[in-house]
């Protein structure tokens, strides 16, 4: 999955996938693991094509059932289905900090506020609890 993309799946979510083998069939898979760190096809595979530095983090999904035809190494195609909140409160990511496995902000007038995060874009975080609307978020 691309960089930018990878915030919107986490864990558990579910995915659908068409393998190329069956592509008038549409499977259900949960996402079982995310990795926390891109690399680049070429890192991935071993090749130093242009093209290849485009930067990918591994996602693994596990299908809810694995029909006969499917075969090792065959592709296939996934579809994420996300949902963006109407009046989800976002932070910077600039101004987030990560300490001690928790989520911090510095609020202008708050001093340091523990925030809990949902969702991450390549940009901002969605704050669930810990900051409020207006709140001025130091960077």
């Amino acid at each position: 999955m691309r960089q930018r993309d990878a915030g919107f799946i986490a864990a558990g979510d579910t995915v659908t996938v068409t393998a190329a083998i069956l592509p008038d069939r549409e499977l259900k898979a949960v996402v079982k693991t995310k990795a926390t760190f891109s690399t680049t096809r070429n890192e991935r595979t071993g090749t130093s094509s242009p093209e290849g530095n485009l930067k990918e983090i591994e996602v693994i999904a596990e299908l809810a059932e694995a029909p006969k035809e499917l075969r090792p190494g065959g592709t296939a195609t996934v579809r994420v289905e996300s949902t963006l909140k109407k009046d989800a409160l976002l932070v910077p990511l600039a101004g987030l900090k990560e300490k001690d496995d928790k989520y911090w902000v510095t609020a202008v007038g708050k001093g340091e506020l523990e925030v809990k995060i949902g969702k991450i874009s390549t940009t901002f975080a969605e704050a669930l609890s810990g900051v409020q609307e207006g709140d001025l978020i130091v960077q």
